[in-house]
């Protein structure tokens, strides 16, 4: 794992006050996404290690199929227990709000998927989501891209 990347997410995650982050790895095999977590800071459980998703699928797979950020300030207010079946992170992780946000390559493809979490309802306001947002541009976002030319 790379270092530079792990002191992001953990800046991050401190700055903006979330219990949880984390970010996927993207595979595109012939125009067939898979995810899977690649780091997670926060977690309650190792589930995420075995979790695999597909584009359209979870919530990395709805963030690479709008290609737009989301923010649920109450996860409750949107899904039933049974509809957090089919987004097993904030499932299994019992996340009540959240931030999730594509990262974009310079050719404008989806390289991952950052989540941010808390395990109880909480405002993320529109000048936080910012903020973080342009701290992601800033920072994660230029060491993933660092990290896929080292490959």
């Amino acid at each position: 794992m790379n270092q530079s990347i792990r002191n992001t997410l953990h800046s991050l995650k401190e700055k903006y006050e979330f219990e949880i982050i984390a970010l996927t790895d993207t595979t595109n095999s012939r125009g067939n996404f898979t995810f899977k977590w690649k780091y997670v800071f926060g977690s309650e459980n190792q589930r995420w290690k075995r979790m695999e998703l597909r584009k359209g699928a979870g919530l990395p797979g709805l963030v690479l199929k709008t290609g737009k950020s989301l923010v649920i300030q109450d996860v409750h207010k949107i899904y039933d227990e049974e509809g957090l079946l089919s987004y097993p992170i904030l499932y299994f992780e019992k996340v009540k709000s959240f931030v999730a946000m594509p990262i974009w390559s310079d050719d404008e493809v989806v390289v991952g998927v950052l989540v941010l979490g808390n395990r109880q309802p909480s405002q993320i306001s529109e000048l936080k989501y910012e903020a973080l947002k342009t701290d992601v541009e800033e920072t994660l976002r230029i060491e993933i891209l660092k990290e896929m030319m080292a490959i």
